[in-house]
C-alpha cells in the first residue's frame, strides 16, 4: 500500500501594509512620466504625461503634493525610473518601485498602454499589499559603484585568463591548467614567455616535489612568434587587472571602519569576512532587519530561500529564487571553501554532515548560504552574537573541544594551495567576533525548509 503523503500546511499569517484612499501611479519610458492620479472617492481617474526631465519632475512632484497623494507608485524601467525616484523621495513623498514582472502577475487588464498601466500601479497601490523594490541610499549608491569597478575587474580578468590558458594550451603548455591562480603561476608563466629553458623554470618553482610536474607541464611545447606575442598581450592584460582588482579590495575594505556598527554581530556568523559583510551593506543597507520585516523576506531577497509551489496542499515544484545574483554570487563564492574544508565538531558541522549525505553539494552549498543569512538577520535584530548551539536548538556540552586549522583556500575553486596566493590583505575583525556564551537564552532556531 503507498504512502499517503503529508499535507502541506496551509495555516500560518501574512504580513500586509497600510492600504491607502489617494494614490499615483507612473509609466515610465524614455521621454515621458504618464501619471494616474486614483481617489477611492472621485468618480474618474485623471491621467497626464510628463517629460522626463528635471522640470518636468518638478511640475510632477507640485501636482502630487496639490492633490495630497498619499502613495506614488513608479514602475522599474531600466534607468528611467531612478532620477523621478531620487527626486520625488528627497521632497518628501512616499514613493514605492515595484516591479512590472509582478504587475502583469497580478492583474491582466485587457489592452495595453501607457495609461492603462498608470491606472492599474494606482489602483492597486490603493487596494494591495504591493512589494517594493529596495531602493538603494547615498551610502549604498556610494559602495554599489566601487563594488561595479570590482567586479568588472574580476569578470576580465578571468575571461583574459581563460584566453591564455586556452593559447598556451593549444600549443602543449599547460601551466595555466596545472597550477591554481597564486604567484607562483605568474612567474613561471612570464619565465616561460621569456623563453627560459624548462629546467630554469622548474627550477623557480618554491616546491621541490611540483618541479617535476612544471617539467611535464613544459615537455614538448611548439608556439610560433605569433602566438608569444599575443600570449604576451594577453598575460599583460591579465596582470594589469589583477592591480585594479587588488587595488579596488583595498578600497572596498577601507569602508568597513564606517559600517563595522551596522553588521557587528552579523560578523560573528562562521565563515563571515569584512567584504561579504561590506557588499551585504551595499546590497541591503545598513537597516536590513528594518528593510525586511522577516528573515524569511530576507532570505528571499537574496535568493538563499527555496521557492515553493503548492496547490490543494501538495508540493508541486521546489526551486531556487533568482533573488540578489551579486549577493548570491558572492555568497557562493566563499561559503564553498568554506563547505569543503570545514573540521571539527559542534551542531553546524554535524547538521552540515548529514545534510550532505542526503543531498547534492549545490543544494547543501545554498541551504548552507541559507543558514547564513538567517543567521545574519536573527544576531542583528536581536543584537546577540551567533551561537550555534542555541540556533540548532542543541544543549551546549559541558566541555569542547576547538580544532582550528590554519590554510590557504582559493575561494572560487576551494582548492587548498600549497604556494603563496595572490590575494588580498583582509583587515582582521577579531574584535568583532566574539565568541558564543554558554548561557544565551532561547532566541531562534534554524529549520529549512527546501529539502
Amino acid at each position: 500500500m503507498a504512502k499517503k503523503k503529508r499535507r502541506v500546511r496551509a495555516a500560518g499569517s501574512i504580513t500586509h501594509g497600510v492600504r491607502y484612499t489617494r494614490t499615483a501611479g507612473i509609466d515610465t519610458d524614455r521621454d515621458m512620466l504618464v501619471t494616474a492620479f486614483y481617489d477611492v472617492n472621485a468618480p474618474v481617474t485623471q491621467i497626464d504625461e510628463f517629460p522626463q526631465s528635471n522640470p518636468g519632475i518638478a511640475a510632477l512632484i507640485q501636482k502630487l503634493k496639490a492633490r495630497d497623494i498619499q502613495a506614488v507608485i513608479i514602475e522599474s524601467t531600466g534607468q528611467f525610473h531612478v532620477n523621478a525616484y531620487n527626486r520625488m523621495a528627497a521632497a518628501g513623498l512616499n514613493v514605492l518601485v515595484v516591479n512590472p514582472l509582478a504587475i502583469k502577475a497580478l492583474l491582466r487588464v485587457e489592452g495595453k498602454s501607457d495609461k492603462r498601466d498608470a491606472a492599474t500601479l494606482a489602483r492597486l497601490g490603493a487596494t494591495f499589499d504591493l512589494r517594493p523594490s529596495n531602493m538603494p541610499d547615498e551610502e549604498q549608491t556610494r559602495l554599489r559603484y566601487l563594488f561595479k569597478v570590482y567586479d568588472q575587474a574580476v569578470a576580465t580578468r578571468i575571461m583574459v585568463s581563460n584566453r591564455l590558458g586556452a593559447v598556451l594550451t593549444a600549443h602543449g603548455c599547460r601551466l595555466m591548467s596545472e597550477f591554481g591562480r597564486t604567484s607562483t603561476r605568474e612567474l613561471l608563466v612570464q619565465l616561460f614567455l621569456d623563453h627560459t629553458p624548462a629546467e630554469k623554470i622548474a627550477a623557480a618553482h618554491p616546491l621541490k616535489q611540483r618541479r617535476q610536474t612544471v617539467l611535464d607541464c613544459l615537455q614538448d611545447v611548439h608556439m610560433p612568434d605569433c602566438a608569444y606575442d599575443y600570449a604576451r598581450h594577453l598575460f599583460a592584460e591579465y596582470r594589469r587587472h589583477c592591480a585594479i582588482e587588488i587595488q579596488q579590495a583595498h578600497v572596498i575594505l577601507n569602508e568597513f571602519e564606517p559600517v563595522k556598527n551596522a553588521v557587528l554581530f552579523a560578523a560573528t556568523v562562521p565563515g563571515t569576512t569584512p567584504d561579504l559583510l561590506i557588499r551585504l551593506v551595499a546590497e541591503c543597507g545598513s537597516n536590513f532587519t528594518d528593510r525586511y520585516a522577516t528573515a524569511d523576506r530576507f532570505c528571499s531577497a537574496l535568493g538563499t530561500a527555496p521557492r515553493s509551489e503548492v496547490s490543494g496542499g501538495k508540493l508541486l515544484k521546489i526551486s531556487d529564487t533568482h533573488g540578489n545574483a551579486r549577493m548570491l554570487t558572492a555568497l557562493a563564492a566563499h561559503y564553498k571553501a568554506y563547505l569543503m574544508h570545514i573540521k571539527g565538531v559542534g551542531p553546524l558541522a554535524d547538521w552540515l554532515a548529514n545534510y550532505r549525505a542526503r543531498a547534492s553539494y549545490s543544494k547543501t552549498l545554498l541551504a548552507l548560504c541559507h543558514h547564513i543569512t538567517q543567521a545574519w538577520w536573527y544576531c542583528t535584530k536581536l543584537q546577540v552574537p551567533y551561537d550555534e548551539y542555541t540556533a540548532f536548538g542543541k544543549q551546549r556540552p559541558r566541555h569542547q573541544i576547538v580544532d582550528a586549522v590554519l590554510g590557504t583556500v582559493d575561494t572560487e575553486t576551494g582548492e587548498i594551495l600549497d604556494d603563496e596566493p595572490i590575494a588580498v590583505n583582509v583587515p582582521s575583525i577579531a574584535t568583532f567576533m566574539q565568541g558564543a556564551q554558554a548561557n544565551l537564552p532561547p532566541m531562534w532556531h534554524y529549520r529549512h525548509d527546501g529539502d
